[in-house]
């Protein structure tokens, strides 16, 4: 036989729990996704010894021309390179927007706080 609980929660408090936790999972997420993109990013660094930022800064200023040709092996890798990294900036930058809201201790507490 199930007991029913008699607590009784607002419509706000309940509202402000949804909205906690649906915000605990995107920023579960938006961190899974960074450290998904890390992988092929260390790839790419580990296979022609150089930094995405390094690589991101001369392909963004134009200065990866030579390579510039579709025949080149290194042409797709490169493609596919500065678009993992943007999309890594992008979910960086995201990530930093979450923790403006809360200070790293903050985020903690709230993290070992059940869903």
């Amino acid at each position: 036989m199930r007991k029913s609980c008699n607590m009784k929660v607002s419509l706000k408090e309940h509202i402000a729990y949804r909205s906690n936790v649906r915000e605990k999972i995107e920023l579960q997420a938006l961190i899974r996704e960074i450290h998904w993109l890390e992988r092929p990013l260390h790839a790419f660094e580990d296979k022609y010894s150089l930094l995405s930022y390094d690589f991101h800064q001369a392909f963004q200023a134009g200065e990866l021309a030579e390579f510039d040709d579709v025949d080149l092996p290194q042409f797709h890798d490169f493609l596919e390179w500065a678009g993992l990294y943007e999309i890594w900036q992008r979910r960086k930058q995201r990530y930093h927007e979450f923790m403006q809201q809360r200070s790293p201790v903050e985020q903690l507490r709230y993290a070992l706080v059940p869903a």
